[in-house]
């Protein structure tokens, strides 16, 4: 009885997100038609926050055919910057680290149908790691490091639903940086709310959080999102305690 009650609500949610729409013959490709004012550029900016830990970055993404909203090859850079600090019995006082990044790269944007996309980048990584100790129980230390860089992205708005899944990995120092949104898309008000799941990690700690986010898109070229959820962190070398804590982000983007 639970999975046809299940399955019921499931088709009552498709039916009121297509309630008021146009049907879609679903045998039929229609090819992705860019906006009469085409964006070549996508412009992005954030911030987040945990205990002991902050990092900002800002980006942009080039559509070389000069139309980022259709299917074609891209070019990326990106430029971040953090701290973080912790304890360990290892060191006297608290260790902290500064780190900068930068990335460039170069990518292709497939549309599988007019509500999914799939993109995938390939480059280069540059990371300046500072530590104000040597901390003897950690697998990085102060370093000048590049290294190749990969990202894959699949977007999609079906119905009224959203789905936003992010995986970047880089050779430098092993790290990766992976983040899963699935939000109901209130199309009218141009709001996306929904849950969201992280996982980061390089040679010197996991960090896991969930939380949730809400995504305001302010007019077509501005978006604006805020999320935030609890974060749970943890040495790989095991050589400074746990720290769980809130975490809280806000991004920007802007398209031209």
């Amino acid at each position: 009885m639970k999975k046809y009650i299940l399955s019921l609500l499931w088709i009552s949610s498709l039916a009121l997100c297509q309630a008021g729409t146009d049907s879609k013959d679903m045998k039929e490709l229609t090819p992705v038609v860019a906006p009469a004012d085409k964006q070549a550029f996508n412009v992005y900016t954030g911030y987040g926050a945990r205990n002991s830990s902050y990092y900002t970055y800002a980006g942009v993404v080039y559509a070389i055919d000069g139309d980022i909203n259709s299917s074609g090859w891209l070019l990326r850079s990106q430029i971040g910057g953090g701290q973080y600090a912790y304890n360990t019995p290892l060191v006297q006082g608290r260790v902290r680290g500064n780190l900068m990044d930068a990335t460039l790269s170069f990518g292709y944007k497939q549309y599988i149908d007019p509500d999914w996309s799939v993109t995938g980048f390939l480059g280069a990584h540059y990371r300046d790691r500072e530590l104000n100790v040597i901390d003897p129980g950690s697998n990085v230390t102060t370093s000048d490091k590049v290294g190749a860089f990969t990202a894959l992205e699949l977007t999609g708005t079906p119905s009224c639903f959203y789905v936003d899944g992010n995986a970047q990995f880089s050779t430098v120092d092993i790290s990766t940086w992976n983040r899963l949104r699935l939000g109901y898309n209130f199309v009218s008000d141009g709001i996306i709310v929904g849950p969201e799941g992280l996982y980061m990690r390089d040679k010197n700690y996991y960090d896991y959080r969930g939380g949730a986010f809400v995504m305001f898109q302010i007019n077509k070229l501005i978006g604006l999102t805020f999320s935030g959820g609890y974060a749970s962190y943890t040495s790989q070398g095991g050589a400074h305690s746990e720290t769980s804590s809130p975490y809280g982000d806000v991004g920007l983007s802007f398209g031209f």
